[in-house]
């Protein structure tokens, strides 16, 4: 579960740029890469991150575990994992909590990359911006630091090529950007979550 909140963290990453930056609402697929604990090799899967501002978010795994899915609004959030075995019952958290601390991360994004009460900014040279969590931040989101590199000339959020995660535990979770669309606004049900037929429902 971690690795998939660690994508969720995608945006937390820019540079001191105008406020438009980052646009109100966006698509993004990229490719997540990280060495399994278990296999002891490089494990990669694709997603793909929807967000608009303020304080929306669904992203979707779709290679290799399709129908891995965490959705979150100002007002609730869900996070659903499909059975293992065909005709098995799903899984879905359901909390009461939205405009989560991965939501307020997206939305602090309208300014540019500052920093700011969540994390500290360092410019590290050749486009690479380097956050460094602060203490509680980094305990809430489970992550120490993160690196974005932007591509060669740009300032723009659409732009963006990779980021590199590290978590509290030291694991390493990189990930590439395949696209990203700007877009003015989505379905206002792209951000409620409706349980599938045999699903357990867990309320936190």
């Amino acid at each position: 579960m971690k690795i998939f909140f660690a994508l969720l963290l995608v945006t937390f990453f820019c540079q001191v740029f105008a406020a438009d930056f980052m646009p109100k609402a966006f698509k993004a697929e990229f490719d997540q890469s990280f060495v399994s604990v278990i296999k002891k090799k490089t494990v990669t899967n694709h997603g793909v991150l929807s967000y608009q501002y303020p304080g929306n978010i669904r992203l979707e795994i779709t290679d290799p575990d399709e129908g891995l899915i965490y959705v979150s609004n100002p007002q609730k959030s869900w996070y659903y994992r499909p059975p293992f075995i065909p005709g098995e019952p799903g899984e879905l958290s359901v909390s009461p909590q939205g405009n989560t601390l991965v939501a307020k991360f997206f939305d602090g994004l309208k300014n540019g990359l500052k920093s700011n009460r969540l994390y500290d900014v360092r410019d590290l040279g050749d486009r690479k911006y380097e956050l460094v969590f602060k203490k509680d931040a980094a305990k809430d989101a489970g992550v120490k630091k993160a690196t974005i590199v932007l591509a060669a000339g740009s300032q723009d959020f659409l732009k963006v090529e990779k980021i590199s995660l590290v978590f509290s535990d030291n694991k390493k979770v990189d990930l590439l950007f395949k696209s990203i669309t700007a877009l003015e606004k989505f379905a206002d049900d792209v951000f409620i979550f409706k349980a599938p037929d045999n699903t357990n429902v867990t309320n936190q």
